[in-house]
C-alpha cells in the first residue's frame, strides 16, 4: 500500500493459464479423483489449459483441453473475482481420457482418437490428440506427448 498517495498497490497481472489442482481431497480416503478442476487465470477460445499430468516409464505428460471446448461445453461451473479463478467440471473429460487409456479410440485411432460429447442435447464430435503419437507413428515406446481434447 502506498501511504503517499493512500490506495492499494495494482493487482497482479494473471498468467493466460496455470495449471488446476485436481485431485482427491485431503485425508479422503475414496481413490477416485474429484470432478473438478480450478483454474488459474482466464480460460479463452484460443487457449489449451492443462488439466492434469499423467506419468509413465518414460516421465511425465500433459493432457490439455482446448479453451473453446470448456467454454461450448459450459464446464466453466463457477468464476471467481475479475475472471481470473475458474472452477471447470471436467467429469465428461476424465471420461474420455479413460476411454482412450483402455484403448477405445472411438472411431479414429491412438494418434487422434474421435469422439463425440452431448452439448445441450447436440453431439460435438471431438478430438483427442497425442502429439507425440501424431509425430512419431511408428512409435512403440510409451507417450511424451502432450495429450489434447479438442474440437474436431
Amino acid at each position: 500500500m502506498s501511504f503517499d498517495e493512500n490506495r492499494p498497490p495494482a493487482q497482479a497481472n494473471p498468467t493466460g493459464r496455470s495449471l488446476p489442482t485436481h485431485g482427491r481431497h485431503q485425508g479422503s480416503t475414496n481413490a477416485a479423483r474429484s470432478a473438478f478442476a480450478t483454474v488459474e487465470g482466464p480460460i479463452e477460445s484460443g487457449s489449451l489449459v492443462t488439466q492434469r499430468f499423467e506419468r509413465n516409464s518414460e516421465g511425465r505428460f500433459e493432457r490439455q483441453i482446448a479453451g473453446e471446448l470448456l467454454l461450448r461445453t459450459d464446464a466453466i461451473v463457477e468464476r471467481g473475482r475479475g475472471g481470473d479463478t475458474m472452477r471447470v467440471d471436467v467429469a465428461e473429460f476424465d471420461a474420455l481420457w479413460t476411454r482412450y487409456d483402455d484403448g477405445d479410440f472411438g472411431s479414429g485411432d491412438a494418434a487422434r482418437a474421435l469422439y463425440e460429447l452431448d452439448v445441450a442435447g447436440e453431439q460435438v464430435p471431438v478430438a483427442l490428440l497425442d502429439v507425440d503419437r501424431e509425430q512419431h507413428p511408428e512409435m512403440t515406446r510409451p507417450t511424451h506427448g502432450p495429450q489434447r481434447i479438442v474440437l474436431a
